[in-house]
């Protein structure tokens, strides 16, 4: 189960981007409580279209073409049967069978129509980076240089060497202090180095460039919340859903993972429980991090599960510090 859980997974892997905000984690809200059908409808494709079809359904994908204004009729047959099957007549931009059939989003399907009808070209614009006088933002983006060989430069990152550090969740998620702390003590066991000579208002320089691109409210994090789970379980999930990016042993990119080090107490020991929570249900928008809770993430994780699959990182960064 695990093994074709894994298989599937990594068939589909790429972005997300919602969280659900609770007073805590253990109530029962979900993500389709809170979100717009629009906004269900772009997590559902980032979670399931995206690796064909593109992170913007107005153009072509790399596999799959523009389907902005597709009818409800050519998606309901393209997701209940795939390959080659149409509406009687229709005439396909592609000849492809590489459709696989995804029936399950067959009940989302309003949701997905209410994305793909937006206008993505506006979409577009908001995503774009401020053009700022600020010289405070000059400065950081200068000092943010040297950074950029990793972490490219506008933050962006690249896929098996540095995270993205100006997609919407990320800025929508982590503190000030988070991302300041980093700077300053780096991630150690990672390639993320201290940069402990940079005096606090070039610190502080750099977060106001970051955050120049952040176009999203801040999210709210349960930072004083600990999770409590089955080891094993998570364990199990973590095959199934994570190592295919991030590695068995949580390592990532130090032994070829295209994901980040989640196992390595260089992240645990500066991102609490709530913070990997929020992450794992949200996903990282324009990163390969999709989004797996809920019933409309790739994994649809339960919130035990993912309780589950913490706890398991946190032994697995007492084992691989046991390792070094």
């Amino acid at each position: 189960m695990v093994k074709t859980m894994k298989i599937a997974i990594g068939f589909l892997m790429v972005i997300g981007f919602f969280v659900i905000p609770t007073d805590s984690w253990g109530q029962s809200t979900t993500v389709s409580d809170i979100m717009r059908p629009e906004e269900k409808g772009e997590l559902i494709y980032r979670a399931n279209c995206f690796t064909c079809h593109g992170s913007d359904p107005s153009q072509d994908g790399l596999f799959g073409p523009s389907i902005q204004g597709a009818s409800k009729e050519l998606l309901m047959i393209r997701l209940q049967k795939g390959g080659r099957h149409y509406p009687s007549g229709y005439k396909p931009k592609r000849d492809s069978a590489t459709m696989p059939p995804q029936a399950h989003l067959i009940p989302q399907i309003e949701n997905l129509m209410a994305y793909l009808n937006m206008d993505h070209a506006e979409a577009r614009a908001k995503k774009k980076p401020l053009k700022s006088s600020d010289p405070v933002v000059e400065r950081g983006k200068q000092t943010f240089a040297m950074c950029a060989p990793c972490h490219q430069p506008n933050g962006e990152g690249k896929v098996g060497l540095a995270p993205s550090l100006t997609d919407q969740d990320f800025l929508a998620l982590a503190s000030d202090d988070f991302i300041a702390d980093t700077i300053s003590h780096g991630r150690p066991g990672t390639s993320m180095i201290s940069f402990a000579f940079l005096n606090e208002n070039q610190v502080s320089d750099i977060i106001h460039f970051l955050r120049s691109f952040q176009r999203t409210p801040n999210r709210k994090v349960d930072h004083n919340w600990t999770s409590s789970g089955d080891r094993k379980n998570g364990e199990e999930l973590y095959v199934g859903v994570c190592a295919q990016c991030h590695g068995d042993n949580g390592k990532g990119y130090i032994l070829g993972g295209s994901g980040t080090g989640i196992g390595l107490n260089g992240f645990l020991d500066k991102a609490n429980d709530g913070y990997i929570k929020a992450v794992i249900l949200s996903g990282r928008e324009g990163t390969p991090m999709r989004a797996f809770g809920d019933s409309l993430g790739l994994a649809q994780l339960s919130d035990q599960g993912i309780n589950d699959i913490i706890v398991y990182l946190r032994y697995l960064g007492k084992k691989n510090a046991n390792e070094l």
